[in-house]
């Protein structure tokens, strides 16, 4: 906490001898101003302007074209990308639908597993029906 009221207390001086700094400079250009004729100062300053307007048209038009051969490049892509998903969502269609036919021959065998073992489950019960009775005839013949 106190670096930090340090700091701004050097700030605050900082800023202070910025301030004192640019009066003098203030007052320094008002006077170097009188003496400049007013026409030639004018003169300058479009110059400028034009110089600064002819350099920010051409910047402007660089970008411009950076920024068209981008978009291009990003259509492109997009075209790209779209053909690419138009084939994966057929590809996931196919793969539903084999999916779905998959789902049904497990289905069906699972059904022929149960009938399978239902008719395996009577022919066991039917063997020992005949076990036991073949055993009560030879019991009752035994006896």
């Amino acid at each position: 906490m106190y670096e930090l009221e340090e700091e701004n207390r050097h700030f605050r001086i900082d800023l202070q001898a910025y301030q004192q700094q640019l009066e003098g400079l203030s007052r320094a250009m008002e006077q170097q101003e009188k003496f400049m004729h007013v026409h030639m100062e004018e003169k300058n300053r479009l110059i400028a302007e034009v110089t600064y307007s002819q350099q920010m048209s051409y910047d402007f038009e660089q970008v411009k074209h950076s920024l068209q051969q981008e978009i291009a490049t990003m259509q492109a892509r997009v075209q790209q990308l779209d053909s690419q998903l138009g084939a994966a969502r057929s590809e996931n269609e196919a793969l539903s639908q084999r999916l779905n036919l998959e789902r049904g021959h497990v289905l069906e065998l699972e059904t022929l597993m149960g009938d399978m073992r239902r008719h395996e489950h009577q022919v066991e019960i039917k063997g020992m029906l005949l076990s036991l009775s073949a055993r009560k005839c030879v019991m009752y013949i035994v006896i």
